[in-house]
This record gives structure tokens, sequence and C-alpha cells, in this order.
């Protein structure tokens, strides 16, 4: 997170955002020192369908133990993404980001890929607007654990997320279920390590 600091209050400053619709949510809450902007994309609707392998070490990236720490699940880690749905929207916050900062983001946002939404948005942005979408071989990597039965939600991840639309307040969080496919598999609680 470190490198996302400083996203501070960019607003009339920047000329590019994010639009967050997962756990960016987050980021702004810690980064941003004015209350974070509020806006609508259209045309989406979240689902839970971007997998990393947990077998696999990438560095610089994560993997998952067991929530107790005693083992670390064979699995297909699942995450939130955004899908083609005409006639919807999905509600999430606006980040001011400079190029620095985009490049942190694409660092992070590994299972993804930066699209410009900025025509989609339900109010007019200066510059560009950009997006994370789940790339292809995420995508895959989902339907690879769906096929073997080891695709799995963190429950944790989950309700950080959910507890980052309620700090937006109760009509914003339920603007997110009501906006949400459940999760086609299972949710359990793991422990996210972080890599080197």
């Amino acid at each position: 997170m470190s490198d996302l600091a400083g996203m501070s209050d960019l607003a009339g400053v920047s000329a590019q955002h994010v639009f967050g619709y997962g756990s960016l949510t987050r980021y702004a809450e810690d980064v941003q020192t004015a209350p974070p902007r509020i806006s609508n994309l259209n045309g989406y609707r979240r689902t839970w369908n971007v997998a990393m392998d947990n077998s696999i070490d990438v560095p610089g990236y994560k993997h998952y133990l067991s929530d107790d720490g005693s083992s670390r699940p064979s699995a297909f880690v699942t995450f939130l993404n955004v899908v083609a749905a005409p006639g919807t929207a999905v509600n999430g916050v606006l980040l001011p980001v400079d190029d620095e900062q985009l490049a942190a983001l694409d660092r992070r946002e590994r299972n993804y890929e930066r699209v410009d939404v900025g025509g989609l948005l339900d109010e007019s942005v200066a510059g560009r607007v950009w997006c994370y979408v789940g790339h292809a071989k995420a995508r895959e990597r989902f339907e690879l654990g769906m096929t073997r039965g080891t695709a799995i939600v963190d429950a944790h991840y989950r309700d950080s997320v959910r507890e980052g639309f309620a700090l937006l307040g109760a009509a914003a969080l339920t603007e997110f279920d009501a906006s949400t496919d459940p999760p086609r598999c299972a949710v359990v609680a793991l422990r996210r390590v972080d890599l080197p």
C-alpha cells in the first residue's frame, strides 16, 4: 500500500482516475483525505469469476493459508470482477491517480487488465477513467477451479469489500449487494501471505 500513498486529494489535479468497484474502495478509505467520490459504471454487473492458482508462488504477489495457518489449500482463490450486462450498473468510487500510482495499481491488479470506461460513468469526469476488468487467463483459472471443485472465495476478502461499501453508507452497501452476483463457489476463511 505504501506505493499508493499520496493518492490523497488529487481531484482537479489528476487527468486520470480509477473506478474501484471492489477492494479498491478500501484503498480510497486508506489514502484519500477527502470523502471518496462515489460514481456508477453503466452496462456492467459484479461477479466472482477471476482467480489465482494458490499452488503457485509469484514473486511480489501473495498466496493463502488456511485461517489457522496450518495448511496451504491447493485451490483457485476467487475475486470480484465486472462483466458486461446491458441495462445494469455497479456502484464504486473514483480514485484520482498519477502515472506512478497507476503503475503501482497495475502491479497490484495482475489478474486484471486496465480498460478505459470514461464514457460509461453516470457523470462526466475530466480526463481518463480506468477500470480493472478480469483478463481471460484469470477467468479461465476460475472456470478450471469450478470444474475441479477447488474454486473458493476468501471470506475475509468478501467481508472487507462489503465493509468498504458500508463505510460509504447503507445505501451504497444495499446497491453493492443488488449489483453483485453471489459466489458460485465456497466461501472459506483464509489467511493472506504477501510475498517479497
